[in-house]
């Protein structure tokens, strides 16, 4: 029984230059027909479990920019999601959130309703990066959101940095990281650049109007950062994601290690029974549907046996405890050792990978190829 759930908040008061996740701009009636129809796609999607579901552990607000709700749609959609769900002792609920938005009343709300964990959307600490990304915030207002989530007695704080940005040069992330280190977050993500659909950035990039790092540049410059994290006491559990002692991201660990969990709203994807659901991504329909009575439009996904094979090979990889032999042999029939252990040999011999305890491990410079790497390991069915 799946014990996480996911809910997509499309809304953003300004559309940035790089991101391609579905998001709207922000209009506060839209958000009040969004919330019902929300309400409604509950409603009808655990109409079909069979009892209640099992105890949240983790429940995640994504988007978008959850914090542009206003008081009213929150308060609804919490009393929603406790209709329909009941929470663990140790429950991870968290909100994404930008610095602009995070203001003093709205996190004392959010950690009223029951929120405990929040991740805000820094992305750097130098004015021109942020203008060039299009965000709204200042480098100042990271560090109050900080201080406000706190006050609030938010005490788990994530933030979010990019790498690989126009112009960046090796000081310049090493102020990020050590700027956003002195904020001691207890979880920190730290994402490369990547510039995917029809992006204002990209068509820069396109135009030559801005230039990015290279390959080589952004692949040192991460696994530096991978040693210097590791330096500050942050423990590299995924490729991207580094956390304090027992401060992983428990939600996004749901997704890494396969377990079910519902999700709802609109470009929401969820995993559950064998089936991956992916809504999709169009509020004015998904809107439209729910108003009706309906379920939004959405692709239904069968996970067949090779489908989770490659899964678990591509996904394991990502994370720093790596892919369990025996699981992959036990529960699949694939044995990796000898399928390819000419590949195994020539990506250990060149440092990518690390044979272990039954385990197979990436490095830090592994990590950044870790698609290519997990690909070229798969069986050649898949």
């Amino acid at each position: 029984m799946a014990a996480s759930c996911y809910i997509h908040i499309p809304f953003c008061a300004r559309i940035c230059s790089y991101c391609d996740f579905y998001r709207v701009l922000h209009d506060p009636a839209t958000e009040q027909f969004f919330v019902a129809a929300l309400v409604g796609e509950m409603a009808l999607r655990l109409s079909d479990e069979r009892g209640l579901p099992a105890p949240l552990t983790t429940l995640y607000f994504g988007g978008g920019t959850p914090t542009t709700l206003s008081e009213q749609s929150w308060r609804r959609i919490f009393a929603t999601v406790r209709n329909y769900f009941s929470f663990g002792e140790t429950a991870e609920i968290t909100v994404e959130a930008n610095p602009e938005s995070a203001t003093a009343e709205k996190l004392e709300l959010l950690h009223e309703l029951g929120v405990n964990r929040v991740s805000f959307g820094a992305q750097s600490f130098s004015g021109a990066s942020l203008e060039r990304l299009g965000r709204i915030h200042s480098v100042e207002q990271i560090a109050l959101a900080v201080q406000n989530a706190r006050q609030a007695d938010i005490a788990n704080v994530s933030l979010d940095l990019i790498y690989g940005l126009p112009d960046e040069t090796d000081s310049s992330l090493d102020y990020d990281l050590k700027a956003a280190t002195a904020l001691t977050p207890r979880h920190l993500s730290f994402y490369a650049l990547t510039l995917e659909g029809e992006v204002p950035l990209r068509h820069q990039v396109q135009r030559r109007e801005v230039s990015l790092p290279d390959d080589d540049r952004i692949a040192k410059r991460y696994v530096s950062a991978v040693d210097f994290l590791g330096g500050r006491g942050y423990q590299h559990y995924e490729i991207s994601n580094f956390a304090l002692p027992g401060y992983e991201c428990r939600h996004n660990l749901a997704y890494w290690e396969q377990r079910d969990y519902f999700a709802f709203g609109p470009a929401a994807v969820a995993t559950l029974n064998g089936k991956r659901i992916r809504n999709e991504p169009d509020l004015p329909t998904y809107i439209k549907n729910l108003s009706s009575g309906r379920l939004p439009p959405h692709e239904i996904e069968h996970l067949t046996g090779s489908k989770r094979l490659l899964e678990t090979i591509m996904l394991s990889l990502r994370l720093t405890k790596g892919l369990d032999i025996t699981l992959l042999r036990d529960s699949f029939g694939y044995d990796i050792l000898i399928k390819r252990s000419d590949l195994l040999a020539k990506l250990q011999e060149v440092g990518d990978l690390v044979i272990a305890d039954g385990f197979i491990r990436l490095t830090g410079q592994g990590m950044f190829r870790s698609d290519l790497i997990a690909s070229s390991l798969c069986p050649d069915f898949v």
